[in-house]
């Protein structure tokens, strides 16, 4: 895998976005944000550059399951998932999706392999 140069960011909350921004610009990312889902679809669809997109599952208008259909079929970029709930890697198979997921709190030096293309596993 080859690493990320331009990184969209699904999340909600103002913190992690903030946590992964900083981790992101460390790594040399350009980083684009979407504080919702809707948003968030539409800048990964709009954006045929973006080479990672890291989306939360609890957002505040559509859930990241929701985002993840929508784009799945429609960008090359790689997929990464982040849940604070413990059954997000189960749902994640069930659905289908073999994609990352990242339990919150998550550890930044993980975001940092995600962004080198490193496995997880």
């Amino acid at each position: 895998m080859t690493a990320a140069s331009k990184v969209l960011v699904i999340e909600d909350d103002a913190s992690i976005r903030t946590a992964l921004r900083a981790v992101l610009d460390r790594c040399g990312c350009e980083v684009v944000e979407a504080a919702a889902g809707l948003p968030g679809v539409a800048l990964a669809l709009e954006d045929a550059t973006i080479d990672l997109i890291i989306v939360d599952i609890g957002l505040p208008d559509i859930d990241g399951w929701e985002v993840l259909a929508r784009i799945r079929p429609r960008t090359m970029a790689r997929l990464v998932v982040l849940t604070a709930g413990g059954a997000g890697e189960q749902e994640a198979l069930d659905r289908g999706l073999d994609i990352p997921v990242l339990a919150k709190p998550f550890r930044l030096a993980t975001i940092r392999a995600v962004v080198a293309g490193e496995p997880l596993n």
